[in-house]
């Protein structure tokens, strides 16, 4: 036998008669998992079979001792096994599938009923109506079907006027809602100035006495008020033969007249409704309010069906030239009328109600309304380019301040707060048409004119 052959015991596999089998494969164990009615991810994991050189490690792991350790090792180099290249590479594959759901959950089914019942109910309409009218957002107002924000609404006026030697004058004028009726009058008498006609005698001698009486809903509008104000008392106007307006007719005459002429007016309708309950509309009747303030003065006014106490007392402020801000509530048989419950619900037609209120607090806001800063007081010197405007705050205390186009917005708030005695650090915001004028804006960015009114609030 050469040198060159083998012998059984060099060769390491003749030690064994039974080959070594291969480790077993592993077969991967099924999750068992609760089902569900959301999407699940299914991995399912490939693995080849391992090597000789995991089968090793493998084995070799399951001896701590360093010696054992070293004896494989020797057996993995004289096996040759260092240089297999280890190329186990994981294949993963993602499956998404929906899983039916055999099991109820009672939470979830108790939540879907709920979301069922939240979507089925429908909304109040009528305190959304209530909301809508008395919230801080823009108020909108309909005209031809569509709704259209109060500021652009435009109004078509024709104004009465009574001139000396008993004659009578119409102005026919298109106004915005923010137009103030001491503009409108400033216009007219301009116009009468240039035709060489005359007021009657006596009432160029007290011009602030002078007021819009507006016969059709028996409301007397004084030069302060703006002509939207007549829409957020709730009248109802026609539109214009153009369509793209307000129609408004009112007399310009002397507040004590105007007052006289709606006091005729009431006793007339009061009379009046007496008979003509059958001929009223389905949908509305008359309340008739009793002022125990003023001699038990009788005021009737019309109500819609829908129409809540809080509604007809802001007509009846508006009607009777109150400021709004007078806390003034009705009663009946001594008992406090709620003012978020329709009239309707609390009263029958022809129903005589009393309105309760200071009349201390009255007067008192009357003096405040006609307190105005002294000419000498003004912000500026007036000069050619520089006109006068109003400030008012919920004192009803009013500060004229000259301006011109250049004017700070900011430089006006200060103005006002030196003027009615307030700390200078007090925040107020000045509103305007509805809308908060900008700070740091000039007064040409505005749309301020000569007369007009800002409301001063206080933050």
């Amino acid at each position: 036998m050469s040198h060159l052959a083998s012998r059984a015991e060099d060769d390491f596999f003749a030690f064994s008669d039974e080959p070594v089998a291969p480790p077993k494969k592993k077969r991967k164990k099924k999750d068992k998992r609760p089902k569900s009615e959301s999407s699940t991810v299914d991995v399912e994991v490939h693995e080849p079979e391992k090597g000789p050189k995991e089968f090793a490690k493998e084995e070799s792991a399951k001896s701590e001792s360093p010696s054992n350790k070293a004896q494989y090792d020797n057996l993995i180099e004289e096996l040759g096994l260092q240089t297999v290249e280890e190329n186990v590479k994981k294949s993963v594959s993602v499956k998404m599938k929906k899983i039916k759901t055999t099991e109820t959950n009672n939470d979830d089914q108790f939540l879907k009923e709920l979301d069922k019942d939240i979507e089925l109910t429908q909304p109040d309409g009528e305190l959304d109506e209530i909301l809508q009218k008395y919230s801080s957002s823009e108020h909108l107002v309909t005209l031809n079907g569509r709704q259209i924000p109060i500021k652009q609404a435009l109004f078509a006026l024709t104004v009465e006027v009574a001139l000396e030697d008993d004659e009578q004058i119409g102005f026919h004028l298109r106004v915005r809602s923010n137009a103030q009726f001491k503009t409108i009058l400033r216009e007219i008498l301009k116009q009468l100035e240039l035709h060489n006609r005359n007021l009657p005698s006596g009432w160029t001698d007290d011009i602030e006495s002078l007021v819009f009486y507006v016969q059709d809903h028996d409301i007397i509008l004084t030069q302060d008020l703006r002509v939207g104000s007549l829409l957020l008392s709730g009248a109802q106007l026609p539109v214009s033969d153009a369509g793209d307006a307000f129609a408004i007719t009112a007399v310009l005459t002397q507040e004590v007249m105007a007052r006289k002429q709606r006091r005729e007016a009431s006793l007339e309708k009061l009379a009046q409704s007496q008979d003509q309950t059958e001929d009223l509309d389905e949908d509305e009747l008359i309340v008739i309010i009793l002022d125990p303030q003023k001699n038990n003065e009788k005021t009737s006014l019309s109500a819609e069906k829908g129409t809540t106490v809080k509604e007809l007392l802001d007509i009846f402020l508006v009607r009777m030239n109150y400021p709004d801000s007078l806390k003034i509530e009705l009663r009946r048989d001594g008992l406090v009328l709620d003012k978020t419950i329709p009239v309707d619900l609390q009263l029958k037609n022809n129903d005589v109600v009393e309105v309760v209120y200071n009349l201390e607090d009255l007067e008192s806001f009357e003096e405040q309304e006609i307190t105005v800063i002294s000419d000498e007081d003004v912000m500026e010197p007036e000069q050619s380019n520089y006109f006068s405007i109003k400030l008012k705050g919920k004192d009803q205390k009013e500060v004229r301040a000259q301006v011109n186009p250049k004017t700070k917005i900011k430089t006006i708030a200060e103005f006002y707060l030196s003027k009615v005695g307030l700390d200078p650090n007090t925040r107020i915001r000045l509103v305007f048409d509805y809308e908060e004028l900008d700070l740091s804006a000039n007064v040409e960015h505005t749309e301020l004119e000569d007369g007009y009114l800002v409301d001063v609030e206080l933050l």
